[in-house]
């Protein structure tokens, strides 16, 4: 092999190389964006579970209210009857 041909095949490989390394860079950012994005659907999520349960002891309360009422107006009316 001549210092050319040497030289030919050389440049041929660092430009596929660097092609190479220009890909495998694309592809890195293009996963670290999936990986944020799964980040920020998993704090959506998170965020979503606290509120559903606070909602539910919200509606657990109201529902106690409501059945405390329900037993004293059932009680007033006996007696404004009786």
């Amino acid at each position: 092999m001549t210092d050319n041909q040497f030289d030919k095949l050389y440049k041929h490989m660092t430009k596929r190389f660097d092609s190479l390394h220009n890909e495998i860079v694309d592809v890195k950012s293009e996963v670290r964006g999936i990986y944020n994005h799964l980040d920020e659907i998993r704090e959506l999520l998170d965020t979503d579970e606290i509120e559903r349960g606070a909602q539910s002891i919200q509606l657990a309360r109201h529902k106690k209210a409501i059945s405390d009422h329900d037993k004293k107006l059932t009680i007033l009316l006996k007696n404004r009857t009786a």
